[in-house]
């Protein structure tokens, strides 16, 4: 996958994900993120979830797909896990605290293979044709996976908020979601919500939002 056809996926968008979407979207209609800054109740909150879930041990290495600036891998590093990141944002690698950012990769440029892998709120970016190769990436990179994404009906958000989100593209329900995945992994289980991951958005809609976990057949 480190070939220049396979990675076009990872070049296609990623100049949408700049300082603009990143510091002013909201405020200029871009995106629905105005100072993206770390949040460490949240993110903390998240790497507890995920360590729980898989019942992970800090030497095995870890990797977040889709890290933006990293805060997800800085909650697990600061409480001393083997976790990386990996993002198409030149942007979003530069700006992550130093704590992290030699632990943040583009898709290309990623080194290790991981025994898990969490990714949130990120694969409904991704285009259509796109998505089957993503997948694969992402099982040719980690063992076990923890796929967050959003629920759509008729092509509408079931969460109305994601619409406000310009470069969602993705809008599907939990079927397609489930045979896309299982091209590539073997799911071993679906939620609707697991305990401190988006934990706001369950009340706001409780079918909103779609929780896979799967093993990679890489």
């Amino acid at each position: 996958m480190d070939t220049e056809r396979d990675m076009a996926w990872a070049h296609r968008t990623a100049d949408l994900y700049n300082e603009r979407y990143y510091e002013y979207g909201r405020s200029t209609g871009y995106s629905w993120y105005d100072n993206y800054k770390w949040e460490p109740k949240r993110s903390h909150r998240e790497a507890d979830a995920f360590i729980d879930f898989f019942g992970i041990e800090k030497w095995e290495p870890c990797v977040d797909f889709g890290c933006a600036k990293g805060f997800f891998v800085r909650a697990m590093v600061e409480q001393k896990y083997d976790c990386y990141g990996i993002d198409i944002s030149a942007y979003a690698r530069a700006a992550a605290d130093p704590l992290v950012r030699d632990r943040l990769f583009s898709p290309a440029a990623f080194p290790h293979h991981c025994e898990f892998g969490f990714s949130k709120d990120v694969l409904e970016h991704v285009p259509y044709e796109d998505i089957d190769a993503v997948l694969e990436y992402l099982a040719s990179i980690a063992d076990w996976w923890m796929l967050v994404v959003p629920l759509a009906r008729d092509r509408k958000y079931l969460c109305a908020d994601y619409e406000l989100e310009t470069t969602h593209i993705i809008r599907e329900d939990a079927p397609w979601w489930i045979e896309r995945v299982q091209r590539v992994m073997e799911i071993t289980g679906a939620a609707l919500w697991v305990l401190g991951i988006k934990d706001k958005w369950f009340p706001v809609h409780p079918m909103g939002n779609l929780v896979l976990t799967a093993y990679s057949k890489a």
